[in-house]
């Protein structure tokens, strides 16, 4: 049995039907990627040409699709809505055929505006913020604070009373098509209060070591935005932390006069002045290698010296407690061993052993026995003479019997 090579039959023939897709199927919103494709049932495919009618003023407009059928809009607009439709060319009997049009919507929303565009208000006063946007869809609007994301009310107008400086900074209005999930847009605002410098600390304290580099910082706010100066010399460097705040560093060498006077950052505007006090720490645990000191509360900047407490030796309390423990032990020893002793539990040291054992039936009768290491010499002689051997366990053994 064999079987011939496959054979790849062509059979042309002309369209029938042209039809249009679009993908993504669904509700379509600015920034989508979406696909416009042309298809029809002939063999090979006509050439197709795409077009498009605006709803609005009625204009039509004549678009080349790919090679494939495909017109991709790689960045949706709301410019791109409007009714398409495909038209079908069969280049060998120039037969037209057109699909059936299909109207491509793509929801947007337009750009936030905020009014007044720069708010700013006197510390205890009122303020109000509204925006506004457009959209083909049904919009919702939210208030939020910036720097917590902290829906603040629901609603295009945000309404402030007995403004404090707390309340300055950023605010974002978001507007939303809630049909269209995704689809938004925001817009950020920064709420100015007037007044005087303020001061993100007040008084600060740092640990340093002689001679070292140091950067000290400092932080202000306020409208008019401030500006900072130093008490002491050294190169500073400025940077803007928001519209109302700013940010200095200091690059200073900590000298014995740093120590002793500390630093004063000073930030002021045309309302007024304010200042923050750094106070520096000589760290000796650092410098020098020892334990950490017991510092002085705080060292104000026109202090003169700095006063410290060095830790105290604690071996003198640690030697007596350890010599008190020792005698406690021994003193128990020496009284449960006089214990022992005079209960007979303990040998005496001699050469010779006596038991004296009284039997609880006999109360009236003693037995003693007597040991020795050395046989008497007239035991050695029966022995001799007899030439009986007794146990190496009974020589040297006389018994007494006292019982009588």
């Amino acid at each position: 049995m064999k079987e011939s090579r496959e054979v790849n039959v062509q059979v042309f023939y002309p369209a029938e039907k042209v039809w249009l897709e679009v993908e993504p199927v669904g509700a379509l919103k600015e920034g989508d990627h979406v696909e416009i494709r042309c298809l029809a049932d002939g063999n090979p495919p006509p050439h197709f040409t795409i077009s498009k009618q605006n709803l609005g003023t009625k204009d039509t407009e004549e678009m080349t699709p790919e090679d494939n059928g495909a017109l991709v809009l790689e960045s949706a607009q709301k410019e791109h809505s409007g009714l398409y439709q495909c038209q079908g060319l069969d280049l060998e009997t120039m037969a037209s055929l057109l699909s059936d049009p299909q109207e491509l919507l793509v929801n947007y929303v337009s750009d936030v505006r905020v009014s007044p565009a720069a708010p700013e208000s006197r510390e205890g006063g009122s303020l109000t913020l509204s925006c506004e946007a457009e959209s083909n869809q049904a919009v919702e609007f939210q208030w939020l604070r910036e720097k917590t994301g902290q829906v603040l009310e629901k609603g295009s107008v945000l309404q402030f009373h007995r403004l404090t400086r707390e309340a300055g900074g950023g605010y974002r209005c978001l507007a939303s098509v809630p049909s269209v999930p995704g689809l938004n847009r925001t817009q950020l605002v920064h709420v100015a209060i007037l007044g005087s410098p303020w001061m993100t600390l007040k008084e600060r304290k740092i640990w340093v070591r002689e001679n070292e580099v140091l950067n000290l910082s400092c932080e202000a706010s306020g409208h008019p935005r401030p500006s900072i100066s130093w008490s002491v010399a050294g190169t500073a460097q400025e940077q803007d932390q928001d519209p109302q705040g700013v940010l200095s560093v200091l690059n200073v060498l900590v000298t014995p006069e740093l120590l002793r006077t500390g630093a004063e950052c000073v930030a002021s505007n045309s309302l007024g002045t304010n200042t923050t006090t750094i106070l520096l720490e000589l760290d000796s645990s650092r410098s020098t290698g020892l334990s950490t000191s017991t510092v002085s509360p705080s060292v104000r900047a026109n202090s003169t010296s700095t006063e410290k407490k060095l830790p105290e030796p604690e071996s003198k309390g640690v030697a007596i407690v350890a010599v008190t423990v020792c005698v406690l032990v021994l003193a128990v020893l020496g009284a449960v061993l006089y214990f022992f002793y005079k209960k007979g539990k303990l040998p005496c040291g001699r050469s010779g052993k006596q038991e004296i054992t009284l039997p609880p039936s006999r109360k009236s009768e003693f037995v003693v026995e007597v040991k020795s290491d050395k046989l008497p010499e007239e035991m050695g002689l029966l022995q001799g003479s007899s030439g009986d051997q007794r146990a190496p366990g009974d020589q040297g053994e006389k018994y007494i019997d006292l019982r009588h």
